[in-house]
């Protein structure tokens, strides 16, 4: 079972204090993408991500880039207690970001997607992550990109849409694809036409092959975010077991109390 739970107001928690997090929860955090410079964050970086954010030719690009790495490093320095400027954070030879074995005591897994001018962090313990956002637009070439990421079954429920409901139908299965090839490290190595989702099914069964793509590796559950009417998300961790989903959001100000906490929101 998935319970949900969204961020309330909890003064007692600043922005400098220590996050708490166990191994049955995940954190889902929700962080706006700034179009403008923001020297902090950029203080944060590592060389190799101040290197990284000067090669995009787009100043909002460049910005919004330096605004998620500061968020994230900020973020996971809170949960493992490590200033963020001195987090190594490295990446497995696919790509998937993780932080350095000494200083993860706490076997700490995040991952990273971001869309627009939004990006979200999903944070668990001991098992590992994968997080998919995108805004739902209208995608230039639909037909085609359904012919190469969709399955027979997985188009006729695209079809079965509206016709101005079939982007975002679209972008569900594909969050869904991604948040589980992104959860077992598989990235581009598996087309996502080899993975196939059933998004009536519940969160343990939503990835119908997922023994035959996972081979020896744990089975995942995989659900829906909710995110408002502009995006859509999935989020997949390596477990079976009942999972505790808490929302966040970012708030880029130093100054203010942290919005943790929360009731329950819904069920999967």
């Amino acid at each position: 079972m998935i319970v949900f739970r969204r961020e309330e107001n909890n003064p007692s928690l600043d922005l400098l204090g220590r996050l708490p997090l166990d191994e049955h929860q995940l954190h889902i955090w929700q962080i706006p993408l700034s179009s403008h410079e923001s020297p902090v964050f950029r203080q944060l970086l590592s060389e190799e991500e101040r290197n990284r954010a000067d090669q995009f030719l787009l100043e909002r690009q460049r910005h919004r880039y330096s605004s998620c790495r500061g968020a994230v490093r900020t973020i996971l320095g809170r949960y493992l207690d490590i200033c963020p400027a001195d987090l190594r954070i490295l990446t497995h030879e696919h790509g998937k970001p993780f932080v350095s074995a000494e200083q993860n005591g706490k076997n700490l897994r995040f991952n990273i997607s971001h869309s627009a001018d939004k990006a979200l962090l999903a944070v668990g313990i001991g098992h590992e992550v994968g997080v998919d956002l995108e805004r739902i637009r209208a995608i230039r070439g639909l037909e085609g990109m359904v012919a190469r990421c969709l399955v027979e079954t997985e188009t006729a429920g695209m079809r079965s849409r509206h016709p101005e409901e079939r982007n975002q139908q679209f972008l569900r299965y594909w969050t869904h694809k991604e948040a589980f090839l992104k959860a077992h490290s598989l990235g581009i190595r598996v087309p996502l036409q080899q993975v196939v989702v059933e998004l009536g099914a519940s969160p343990r069964h939503r990835i119908v092959n997922q023994r035959q793509l996972a081979g020896q590796r744990p089975a995942s559950t995989v659900f829906e975010l909710s995110l408002g009417d502009l995006y859509v998300g999935a989020a997949a961790w390596t477990s079976m077991q009942p999972c505790e989903v808490w929302y966040h959001t970012w708030i880029d100000n130093f100054d203010s109390d942290d919005q943790i906490g929360g009731k329950v929101e819904d069920e999967q």
